[in-house]
């Protein structure tokens, strides 16, 4: 899952070659091309090999299609939250219609992710400080921290996550799940779900594109025979040969109908019967995926439905979870919480963004290097010297400068945001509200070697915080780590500290310790 040499920006979109019907579209008759498809008489015919000849196949009746619907309620525009939330695992009573089932099979579990998107305007009272000019700050170049020869080539090759991707999602159904539904109406909701949230994160200009084609494509075999069932990790090497040998017969029915050259991604889902017990969320990756239009040498991703809530192996983060499993699925962020205790303030991000357990919106770090963000929107500081910076809520919408970067060296730098209640963050009541300070280290972070070593959150020198305090927010790890005025933190000789906060966000201060 972490092989980023492999990842190439994806994202579904179906473009099927068709050619005008008329009377010479018939069975058995010639064709031009393998794979080029024709409509006549409500039947779509599809040109095939037999023998040395290409002829048209039997054709299948084409149904209309039925777009993706969105789901009501997955975007809520509004200028608060009108429900004050205690911790950020309470209960969302304005969950949308469509994912209150998933809220309500929670019960055995401890935290409730979030289910919507709160778009706040930034508010018009400023701060009184004045920041620094940008002219007199490092320019962001300096703050583009060295990466590994992967994770470099990966970058430059714009195989992440970004706000192009295309994605095709191609269903599937096997003879132990036959299926004669439309997949566009099983599966609309979800990845409409999915695309508006990656909208609603990004702030500059974005074109996701993530369709899935009309119709399940059915393979020779039962689904479990290739035995991933929820007890396969989804991140587990030892199953790579079955997801691909999984890959392979699927894109062989489906290859003939679909042209693969426009996407930079391809997904695969079941139909809405298929159990957890049979197939769970899988990643497949470390190999290359072959159609007739492209290979693609990326990471795959197969995966059953989400509601099989009476299974062990549901995933009870869903549909939230998919936002953080995107970023390991293109290779633009590693997980960064730490395996320690607060005894040695080892506990990486806490809660704090998304690849950190998978609770709250993601760290602008990670947005900007999936290219969410722009240059624009990253303030770089000198460690030597003392500046002042006006940092705006994360999650607020519009593009405002949301991320401070301290430089230390080629691989380190103090990142320092604002966190605020909108976004996915809706949830974060008042008392975490502040300016959270982490030091990233990009050598940790690329080496692999340890999961998540790369980004630690710091919490206030004169507030630690406390496994008590986690208890008293849900167990939200490192509950209260956010900066409040008056508040700092000694870092690498640097000291970041905040002189004033509000809506507006934070104004913090960098000077040497």
């Amino acid at each position: 899952m972490r092989r980023v040499a492999l990842f190439i920006t994806c994202l579904f979109a179906l473009n099927l070659f068709l050619i005008p019907a008329n009377s010479a579209v018939k069975y058995g008759e010639k064709c031009g091309k393998a794979g080029q498809t024709a409509i006549a008489s409500g039947k779509k015919f599809t040109c095939i090999k037999s023998g040395k000849k290409l002829i048209w196949n039997k054709g299948v009746v084409v149904s209309k299609p039925v777009a993706s619907p969105t789901p009501a309620g997955t975007t809520t525009i509004t200028s608060k939250p009108a429900f004050e939330f205690k911790t950020f695992c309470d209960l969302d009573p304005e969950v949308p219609e469509a994912w209150k089932a998933f809220q309500e099979n929670l019960s055995r579990f401890q935290c409730a992710p979030p289910y919507r998107y709160v778009v706040k305007e930034l508010t018009t009272i400023t701060p009184s400080n004045m920041q620094t000019d940008r002219n007199k700050i490092l320019p962001v170049a300096s703050c583009k921290l060295e990466r590994s020869a992967n994770v470099q080539a990966a970058i430059n090759g714009n195989y992440l996550l970004n706000p192009n991707i295309s994605i095709m999602v191609v269903p599937f159904a096997s003879t132990d799940f036959p299926s004669e539904a439309n997949p566009q109406t099983e599966w609309g909701p979800y990845f409409a779900w999915i695309k508006s949230s990656l909208e609603n994160m990004t702030d500059v200009g974005s074109n996701y594109r993530i369709e899935v084609a009309p119709k399940y494509f059915k393979i020779s075999k039962k689904l479990t025979e290739y035995k991933l069932s929820g007890e396969v990790s989804h991140g587990d090497s030892a199953a790579t040969d079955r997801r691909y040998e999984l890959i392979n017969d699927v894109i062989k029915v489906a290859d003939p109908e679909i042209n693969f050259s426009g996407f930079d991604y391809v997904f695969f889902v079941t139909p809405r019967s298929v159990p957890r017990s049979v197939l769970s969320n899988q990643i497949a990756y470390g190999r290359t995926i072959v159609t007739n239009e492209k290979t693609f040498g990326l990471n795959g991703y197969i995966t059953s439905y989400i509601d099989d809530f009476k299974s062990p192996y549901w995933i009870s983060r869903e549909p939230f979870g998919f936002i953080h499993e995107m970023m390991h699925i293109f290779g633009t962020a590693e997980d960064y919480y730490g395996d320690a205790d607060y005894g040695g303030n080892d506990v990486g991000a806490g809660n704090w963004g998304n690849m950190s357990r998978a609770m709250t919106d993601h760290l602008v770090w990670d947005k900007w290097t999936a290219k969410m963000v722009s240059d624009n929107q990253i303030r770089c500081a000198a460690p030597n010297e003392t500046s002042v910076h006006w940092i705006k809520p994360s999650t607020v919408k519009g593009e405002y400068e949301k991320l401070l970067l301290v430089r230390l060296n080629e691989f380190e730098a103090i990142g320092v945001e604002s966190f605020r209640n909108s976004g996915f963050n809706y949830k974060l009541p008042k008392a975490q509200h502040g300016a959270v300070v982490y030091l990233l280290n990009t050598k940790d972070m690329d080496d692999y070697t340890v999961h998540g070593d790369g980004l630690k959150v710091y919490c206030p020198d004169q507030r630690p915080c406390t496994s008590t305090q986690d208890s008293q927010f849900g167990g939200f790890k490192l509950a209260l780590a956010a900066l409040k005025p008056g508040e700092f933190v000694t870092l690498k000789g640097v000291r970041i500290s905040v002189i004033e906060a509000g809506d507006f966000g934070d104004v913090v201060k960098v000077e040497k310790a």
